[in-house]
C-alpha cells in the first residue's frame, strides 16, 4: 500500500503546496487551521479532550487526531491515559525509528545533464545495504518550477535512512555528518556529474528534523519496514483512547505520502463512520 505502483508524481512546488491545498479545503469546508503552535500536552475531561499548545492555549474537541509519532504520546498524554493506549503501540513507541539525513543545493541548469530525469534512486552498496548513504533518492525540480527555483536554476534534493544510534554524542553526530556528505555526494555524481558545481548547499541532520518538526531524537520515516513493523505487526490508528485517534508515518500502512495520507483516511473513516462506494 506504499509503493508507487504507477511512478513518482511530480507537485509543483513540492509538497508544501499539498498542505496549503488540504488547509484551503479546511476553511472552505468550515475549519480552522493555526500556525506555530506546538502541542504540549493532551487530556481528558467529561466532555472529550483538552489539547495545550506551547503559547498557554486551550482547545477541547470531541476528537484528537494526533499525527506525532508514538514515541511522543508518552509525554503528551497523562500517566494514567497512557497506560490505556494500546499495548503494541506502547510497546513500539519504546523502539527507535528511521532517521534520515536530507541534502539540499541548487545549481545552475547549464551544470545538470541534458535529459536529467526528476526523480532516480541510486544504490551504492554490491552487498545490497539500503540505510547509510547505500540507497539515495534523489529529486530534481523541474526547469519550468518557478516556485523551487528562479529560470535557469534547478534545486536538487537527496536523501538517505539512518541509524539514529550512531548519531548519541557530538563527537558521532560531526564525525557520521562529514562521512555522510561525502558519500551522498559521490552517489550524486553517478548521475549528476557536476554536483560539485552547486551554488548552494544544504544538509538537515537528526538535530535539524528535532528542532523543525519536533520529531523525538530527529526520528523519521517511520519504523523500519521488515516484517516486526509490517502489515498486522504495524500499529493501529485506534488508539485504545475513545476520541483519540493516531495517523502518521509510525501507524499502518508505514511511511511516504501515500501511506501517512492512507492512516488518515482510516481515522477520517472512523470518525464519521464513512465507507466510500465504489461506483
Amino acid at each position: 500500500m506504499d509503493i508507487y505502483h504507477e511512478g513518482a508524481f511530480y507537485v509543483n512546488g513540492g509538497l508544501y503546496k499539498v498542505a496549503e491545498a488540504l488547509q484551503k479545503s479546511i476553511k472552505a469546508n468550515g475549519g480552522k487551521t493555526t500556525l506555530g503552535r506546538k502541542v504540549v500536552k493532551i487530556e481528558r475531561d467529561n466532555d472529550g479532550w483538552i489539547v495545550h499548545d506551547h503559547r498557554g492555549n486551550r482547545y477541547r474537541a470531541s476528537d484528537v487526531v494526533c499525527n506525532a509519532p508514538v514515541q511522543s504520546l508518552k509525554s503528551l498524554l497523562h500517566d494514567e491515559d497512557y497506560q490505556h493506549i494500546h499495548k503494541r503501540a506502547k510497546e513500539k513507541s519504546e523502539l527507535p525509528q528511521w532517521g534520515t539525513f536530507s541534502m539540499y543545493f541548487a545549481i545552475d541548469e547549464r551544470d545538470l545533464p541534458q535529459k536529467v530525469e526528476l526523480f532516480q534512486q541510486v544504490l551504492q552498496s554490491e552487498q545490497g545495504e539500503m540505510t547509510e548513504g547505500n540507497h539515495l533518492f534523489i529529486s530534481v525540480s523541474h526547469p519550468d518550477d518557478r516556485f523551487r527555483a528562479p529560470e535557469g536554476k534547478r534545486t536538487i534534493t537527496a536523501s538517505t535512512h539512518i541509524d539514529l544510534s550512531k548519531w548519541s554524542n557530538k563527537e558521532a553526530y560531526d564525525l557520521q555528518k562529514q562521512v555522510l556528505e561525502k558519500k551522498m555526494v559521490a552517489g550524486i555524481k553517478t548521475i549528476i556529474p557536476s554536483i560539485e558545481k552547486a551554488e548552494h548547499q544544504i544538509s538537515g541532520a537528526p538535530k535539524a528534523w528535532e528542532r523543525f518538526t519536533s520529531r523525538p531524537n530527529g526520528g523519521v520515516g517511520g519504523f523500519p519496514q521488515t516484517l516486526d513493523h509490517a502489515l498486522f505487526n504495524s500499529i493501529s490508528h485506534r488508539s485504545g483512547l475513545q476520541g483519540l485517534w493516531l495517523c502518521g508515518d509510525t501507524v499502518f500502512p508505514g511511511a511516504g505520502t501515500i501511506g501517512v495520507s492512507v492512516s488518515g483516511y482510516h481515522v477520517f473513516q472512523s470518525i464519521t463512520s464513512h465507507r466510500h462506494t465504489l461506483p
